[in-house]
């Protein structure tokens, strides 16, 4: 018998802590949904101490994990009484799906375009020419020049 409830015990414990993990927390629901009050932030950091919004939906969200929903539950019925415009980050569905695609599209193709055109600038470098050996014609500006610093050394 004894050994029964050693043996228990821990599935107990496992059970009971997969349950609370499950469970949503106030926290993480209310950082899944914007505040309506066009402060542009979560109802979870809306500053705004007497907010029409976020105030009403802390209470709502704790009374539905009170009674046991999930996340995606309370979620799901905040966006069928306001619209998807109430969650902080677009579905990954559908149209929305672009807005989650797009970024990465646009560095990528931005980052290869890079690539391409500086290969085709160093492609395209003129190639250096090999300087004409001094020649032994007298130049009149470098004896000019060797006149100038001489008369400045003197």
């Amino acid at each position: 018998m004894r050994i029964k409830r050693l043996l228990c015990f821990p599935l107990v414990v496992c059970g009971f802590s997969l349950a609370l993990a499950a469970a949503p927390t106030n926290k993480a629901v209310e950082e899944s949904l914007t505040c309506q009050c066009s402060c542009g932030l979560t109802v979870h950091s809306c500053n705004h101490l007497q907010c029409g919004f976020a105030v009403p939906a802390k209470e709502q969200i704790a009374e539905q994990i009170d009674q046991g929903k999930s996340q995606d539950a309370i979620l799901t019925s905040f966006v069928s009484r306001y619209g998807e415009k109430v969650l902080s980050a677009p579905t990954t569905s559908g149209f929305n799906l672009a807005a989650w695609i797009t970024p990465f599209l646009v560095v990528l193709i931005g980052g290869v375009g890079i690539g391409l055109i500086s290969l085709r600038w160093t492609k395209h470098r003129p190639q250096d020419q090999p300087s004409a050996p001094p020649s032994d014609e007298p130049n009149p500006y470098r004896e000019r020049l060797q006149k100038e610093l001489d008369d400045f050394e003197g």
